[in-house]
Order: C-alpha cells, then structure tokens, then sequence
C-alpha cells in the first residue's frame, strides 16, 4: 500500500535550511606516512564557505581543522 502525502505549503529557506546544523570540516595537505596531498586544506576551506553562503550554516557553527605541519 502507497500512501501519498500532499507537501507542506509555504516553507521558508529556514524552516527546511542548516541553520541550526553544526558541521566539522578536516583539511589535511601533509602526512609523515603518506604522499603529501595538494588541494585537501583548500578544498576544505571552499566546502566550509559553501555550507555557510549556500546552505545557511551559521559561520559559528562551522568548524575547520585545517593542517598547518606535518602530522
């Protein structure tokens, strides 16, 4: 049995949005073990920005770990 339900009427960006989401995002370039990568803390950086200008993360609730040594 399928039941079909009718959507929900005049929903605003916030009502279906991230804004109360939290998100944590890892970039890491350079391992000791491993080939180092090239685009991982940039690549990063622009997802970070594109949860917050695109799907309304509040910049608050985006943290970046982001390499700066080796590890």
């Amino acid at each position: 049995m399928v039941k079909i339900v009718p959507p929900i009427p005049n929903l605003s960006d916030e009502d279906i949005g991230y804004s109360e989401s939290w998100a944590l995002v890892i970039g890491i370039d350079n391992y000791l073990s491993y080939p180092h990568l090239r685009t991982a803390v940039s690549g990063a950086k622009a997802f970070a920005q594109k949860l917050k200008e695109e799907f309304g993360f509040k910049p608050e609730h985006v943290i970046e770990l982001l390499s700066l040594i080796h590890i």
